[in-house]
């Protein structure tokens, strides 16, 4: 069908095309041949004086030298077929147009299809990979080696799948960025349309005459979800169902493409292909046993006991964390959950009256609560009627964050949510105001990142979910209350420091937690240690927020180590008043804190703010990663002291802001009231701070290889120096 095709070709579209074909002119020899004997296209329009020749002029000097143009046109696309060169084609023509190609070779394509537990390549994990190459079934099943996927991927001519253009390849290429390799693609889903068939995969089928196994007829793409939780939580039933859907799915494509492929010719060209070919597919991969993916997943994922340790090393001093989703009527049951390490009590109440008193009388240590606690820029107001309306809208940047990661959540002052956010808003302010810190969750975007189905999709699978995470409370509970409990679940991040404040300072940030790497697929870490890019330059250079954007940009964990300190400070007199008087902490404790974020066996390199200062803490460092690249960020003394001399933090969860730029009543992230200057932040320790500072990092330059480090403007964007770090650093080095 290929050898049929000429709008690939410069000069000529469809309907030149077709009339080549009507004018018996059907392969590229048989336009070849006419062109030689001096065959003119000019000549398929009838009208000599046709409109476009006015609009488009004519770009060759003579006909004959356009006529010499298609003809050196028509044999590259005889060569680029002879190697197989199939780009060549799929570059010049529309994704509807693909068939043309894929008639010729689909007996060789990779048909491939992945599992997930989303739609969102940035929140959600690949869990299965179903591939059919040369009539060879392969499966993989996470955490499986995926050598024998890659190479099959390299070997492959092209690669056909359903839908694959939107979600399977760019799914893909996220989460394997150093192992994918782009191919020519062909997505069956833009031949369906072609062919007057809109919908699904299994949609497809149905008008195709194609039937599935009856196990199967009524399974769709997001019951794949939902069986792979069952699978992780216990059911073996439901992931050998899984891994038969997803064989499935890659099994019928070649059968879906030929009948496509028909269709489309017979549409075009009055032609007929034989469609009742079918040859055995041999299953040659075959996947892990189930007790091993539990056995996995129950050694990768994050639990309540993992956040316990890096929150309290004591058990008697378990923090005590109030979860609460709130309605925006007081007449709606509000769900209520306090709980102290696992231990949970949940109930629902409804006046704010009963939250505060409830509240105070427990003393947490932060309290939860799922509504928007801030205005959108611009507002005073949460009803339509201020005049603030005409100048401020009713999203925030936190909810513009969650969509740019496919993570829906309500506007804040949408209608039906300006009642809760005003009641939030409200009840932040007196607790805040009592010393209580308050933070925002969304239990909706904590289940997403977690792999926790939503009340929406199974609410028993929530449920079971939250009790596989280590929390332990009573049977039959009210959707009200599970969500109260993943409320907290977001406290347990915030104490643990392991979450993502999204927002900004003007309006206050929603946290999540930091999706950790518990899904990784493949151990890409050198000889079992982790690479580091660390961020190295004076007091007052930016290192923390570059450290903080580069981590989300890279999916990688960072340590900062200043913030780890302090935490360990408020428990620790002698090191706090070290720290007050701007002395280096003592190297056990640093090194305890380095060992311990070298060791997580499933990041392949991760951010370093704060380590290594000195000779001593290089050499070390070289023994804990398997390699170093310093990031300097380059910026002059006297802008840095001004930073630092504006710079105020929040003691209880070590926000930073800079007060040059507005005046902070309370912690845009906690709600706390009381912000200070750091102690070593003062005239006197600062200008030996900087003055010592500024020494350690010298010196450390002078030691360090010229190849392993890297300079940036300490004054360009976040933004700008994220994308140089990623195109240089991790290119030439990582």
């Amino acid at each position: 069908m290929i050898e049929n095709t000429f709008c690939h070709i410069d000069g000529i579209g469809t309907k030149k095309e077709e009339l080549l074909w009507k004018s018996n002119i059907c392969k590229w020899d048989d336009l070849e041949k006419k062109l030689k004997e001096g065959f003119k296209l000019s000549s398929l329009l009838n009208n000599k004086n046709h409109p476009q020749q006015d609009l488009f002029p004519f770009k060759y000097n003579t006909l004959d030298d356009f006529s010499h143009s298609i003809i050196e046109r028509l044999n590259q696309s005889k060569q680029a077929l002879d190697k197989c060169d199939y780009n060549f084609f799929l570059s010049k023509l529309p994704p509807k147009e693909h068939y043309r190609l894929l008639s010729t070779c689909i007996d060789d394509a990779l048909y491939l299809d992945i599992e997930t537990t989303g739609l969102s390549k940035i929140v959600h994990d690949v869990t299965v990979i179903g591939a059919l190459y040369k009539q060879k079934f392969y499966q993989w099943i996470w955490p499986e080696n995926l050598d024998l996927l890659w190479e099959l991927i390299k070997e492959a001519s092209i690669i056909v799948t359903f839908n694959g253009a939107r979600f399977d390849l760019p799914f893909l290429e996220y989460h394997f960025p150093h192992k994918f390799i782009q191919k020519p693609h062909i997505d069956l889903l833009y031949l369906a349309r072609k062919a007057n068939i809109r919908g699904g995969q299994k949609i497809v089928e149905e008008k195709l005459g194609i039937k599935r196994n009856k196990q199967l007829e009524n399974i769709l793409g997001y019951d794949a979800i939902i069986l792979w939780t069952h699978a992780l939580y216990g059911d073996s039933l439901a992931l050998d169902k899984l891994l038969l859907y997803n064989k499935s799915d890659v099994e019928l494509m070649p059968r879906i493409a030929t009948l496509l492929c028909d269709r489309l010719i017979r549409q075009d060209f009055n032609d007929k292909r034989d469609t009742n070919s079918s040859q055995e597919i041999e299953i040659v991969h075959h996947t892990i046993k189930f007790v091993n993916l539990r056995i996995e997943w129950n050694n990768r994922r994050t639990n309540l006991n993992l956040l316990l340790g890096k929150i309290s090393k004591s058990e008697e001093n378990l923090p005590k964390i109030i979860g609460i989703d709130l309605r925006g009527n007081p007449d709606k049951p509000t769900g209520f959950c306090y709980c102290k390490g696992a231990e949970t009590v949940t109930k629902i109440v409804y006046e704010d009256n009963d939250i505060l008193e409830e509240t105070l009388k427990l003393k947490p240590d932060v309290v939860s609560i799922d509504a928007p606690l801030s205005l959108p820029k611009g507002r005073v107001s949460v009803s339509d009627d201020s005049p603030c309306r005409e100048k401020g809208g009713i999203v925030r940047a936190a909810e513009r964050v969650l969509w740019s990661r496919k993570i829906p959540v309500y506007p804040a002052l949408i209608k039906h949510m300006q009642k809760l956010t005003q009641r939030g808003i409200d009840l932040t302010k007196i607790l805040s105001e009592k010393g209580i810190p308050v933070i925002e969750s969304y239990p909706g975007a904590a289940q997403d990142i977690l792999g926790i189905p939503r009340k929406g999709v199974d609410q028993s699978l929530l449920e079971c979910g939250l009790r596989e995470f280590g929390f332990v409370f009573s049977e039959d509970l009210t959707h009200d209350e599970l969500d109260a409990i993943t409320s907290a679940l977001v406290g347990f991040y915030f104490l643990a420091n392991q979450y993502e404040p999204i927002g900004d300072d003007q309006e206050g940030y929603m946290i999540i937690p930091i999706k950790n790497r518990q899904m990784k697929w493949v151990d890409e870490k050198v000889n079992g240690k982790m690479k580091a890019i660390v961020m190295a330059g004076i007091p007052g250079a930016g290192k923390t927020t570059l450290a903080k954007k580069l981590s989300y940009e890279l999916k990688c964990p960072a340590l900062f180590l200043g913030h780890e300190l302090r935490r360990i400070a408020k428990s620790n007199v002698q090191l706090s008043t070290m720290l007050a008087q701007g002395s280096l902490a003592p190297e056990d404790a640093v090194e305890e804190i380095i060992k311990e974020f070298s060791n997580q066996t499933d990041a392949p390199f991760g951010i370093v703010d704060g380590y290594p200062r000195h000779s001593q803490q290089i050499e070390l460092a070289g023994t804990l990663f398997s390699d170093i690249i310093y990031v300097v960020l380059q910026i002059d003394v006297d802008t840095a002291l001004q930073r630092i001399k504006n710079r105020i933090t929040c003691d209880n969860c070590g926000w930073v802001g800079n007060r040059s730029e507005r005046d902070f009543s309370a912690c845009p992230i906690c709600a706390c009231i009381d912000l200070k200057i750091r102690e070593e932040d003062n005239n006197q320790v600062l200008n030996i701070r900087l003055k010592e500072a500024r020494h350690r990092l010298d010196e450390l330059l002078s030691i360090i290889p010229l190849k392993q480090k890297f300079f940036i403007n300490s004054d360009d964007s976040c933004k700008k120096t994220c994308i140089d770090i990623m195109k240089n650093v991790l290119k030439r080095s990582l």
